[in-house]
């Protein structure tokens, strides 16, 4: 397949196809409401991705890497400072010691090129986060 051809759309099975071309053990699970869920590792960080689309829509237009940290500190002057500095992944802050650290990507009227590119920001995200939780 070209990188360069619009997709319009993809299945949880082309982006684990995609990271599997990689070099990453992407596993395909379900949620809870019976949605796919990819859930793959990188650079030591464990990470799922969750798949979104519109009510009308067959394949799913958009996905969002989500990687769960436990933390001690002041975790909401930690995310702030993260996403003042970062443009695209962005980190919560949750009461109970974790902070979440996420990226959202378009599945729809984008090239495989930016597949693998979204892939590519999500892991420079985590090694860096990572770097930063914990040195």
């Amino acid at each position: 397949m070209s990188t360069q051809r619009v997709i319009h759309g993809a299945t949880a099975q082309f982006i684990q196809d995609i990271l599997q071309q990689l070099g990453q053990n992407a596993r395909l699970d379900q949620a809870e409401d019976g949605s796919p869920v990819l859930r793959s590792a990188c650079g030591g960080w464990r990470y799922a991705i969750f798949f979104f689309r519109g009510e009308k829509e067959t394949d799913f237009s958009s996905m969002q890497f989500n990687a769960g940290f436990e933390a001690e500190g002041n975790l909401a002057t930690l995310a702030n400072d993260w996403n003042k500095s970062w443009r695209f992944s962005k980190a919560l802050a949750l009461e109970n010691g974790l902070v979440i650290l996420q990226l959202d990507s378009i599945l729809r009227g984008v090239t495989e090129a930016h597949v693998r590119h979204s892939i590519s920001l999500w892991e420079d995200s985590l090694a860096r986060f990572g770097k930063v939780l914990y040195g």
